[in-house]
């Protein structure tokens, strides 16, 4: 009887503890998902007032908000790359008033 008892009690416990995993494993999934969703979301956002809005466009003060709202949000979303050629393009700009956003767009640093 107590061997019985025991046998079910391991194959309640294997299974609650096996379950516990799997829920941990698939919450962490969801949420690292919805962040990578949220990031997404933000750059199409960035990317596309930058490419509709800002680019190949006189620089006025409603442009330059948008860049720097762009910037901050590819900083903050994108990878390192990406932030690194968005500090590399406020460089330039901040030395040479103009900068070339295609370098951002395209994702490869080259100033």
């Amino acid at each position: 009887m107590d061997i019985d008892f025991i046998k079910i009690f391991v194959t309640v416990l294997t299974a609650l503890i096996g379950w516990l995993i799997g829920h941990y494993f698939t919450e962490r999934r969801n949420r690292i998902n919805k962040r990578r969703e949220i990031s997404l979301d933000h750059l199409i956002s960035a990317y596309r007032i930058l490419t509709q809005d800002i680019t190949h466009r006189e620089w006025n003060a409603d442009n330059r908000l948008k860049f720097e709202n762009v910037v901050s949000e590819i900083q903050l979303f994108g990878t390192k790359e990406q932030a690194q050629i968005s500090i590399d393009i406020i460089k330039e700009f901040a030395k040479n008033r103009t900068v070339d956003l295609d370098i951002l767009i395209k994702g490869t640093s080259k100033i």
